[in-house]
């Protein structure tokens, strides 16, 4: 499967478990999840108040709320309407928090420039192939100097343990997940050690902060994109 391919088929599979998301995620509303969440809140802070931020694939908005209570403004994007919508819902919208659909990979008509890129749990789905088409779009959309805030999960025995999953012919990890409607989809599910992500952002960064968080089974990284 091309990567295209992979890619739209990631898309229309959020798109559909977009209902079922905050459940299959635990969300249970956002104090508490900032309290379960509260080491990385804490890192992430400094580089997010009063900033205007761009958030990669928002989803349903879980994070957006962390973001817009300390930022001057959030623009939240997603390919998926549907966890727009939910996001919509739930979120307090205000001036401060914009949601709109968007391509990951091709920011260039967004003409706004932020100071921060954020994302969770999309870099882990990105084809290791498209990851500098990743980092050429972000770039377009922050100003110089511009700080990018990568958070990602690092359970993977638990996603080796709970999916079926294979290496196809990409490198890429692929794990198989069916929603509660019956429906089948391939995802990918990449993950990265500390040295494994410090090789592959190489050509995109020299000042990279990790922080392994291992009890809540997550990682952060935060730069400056060249």
């Amino acid at each position: 499967m091309s990567n295209k391919d992979r890619i739209n088929e990631m898309i229309n599979y959020y798109e559909r478990r977009a209902p079922w998301h905050d459940q299959y995620m635990e969300y249970s509303g956002n104090e508490m999840m900032e309290k379960r969440l509260k080491p990385i809140v804490i890192k992430v802070v400094p580089y997010i108040t009063k900033k205007n931020i761009i958030e990669i694939a928002c989803g349903t908005g879980n994070w957006t709320q962390v973001l817009a209570r300390r930022a001057k403004h959030v623009l939240a994007i997603d390919s998926s309407p549907k966890s727009l919508e939910i996001a919509k819902d739930k979120l307090q919208l205000s001036n401060r928090i914009t949601l709109d659909i968007a391509d990951a990979y091709n920011l260039e008509n967004i003409n706004d420039r932020y100071d921060v890129a954020f994302t969770s749990d999309f870099f882990s789905h990105i084809p290791k192939k498209m990851i500098n088409c990743f980092f050429d779009s972000m770039k377009t959309v922050l100003r110089p100097g511009g700080q990018v805030i990568i958070l990602e999960m690092s359970n993977k025995d638990y996603f080796l343990e709970k999916f079926d999953c294979y290496v196809d012919g990409n490198s890429d990890l692929i794990n198989t997940r069916q929603l509660p409607d019956g429906s089948i989809t391939e995802v990918v599910k990449n993950f990265y050690s500390e040295n494994e992500l410090r090789e592959l952002l190489k050509n995109h960064s020299s000042d990279i902060i990790f922080h392994n968080f291992e009890e809540l089974k997550r990682w952060l990284a935060i730069f400056r994109i060249k």
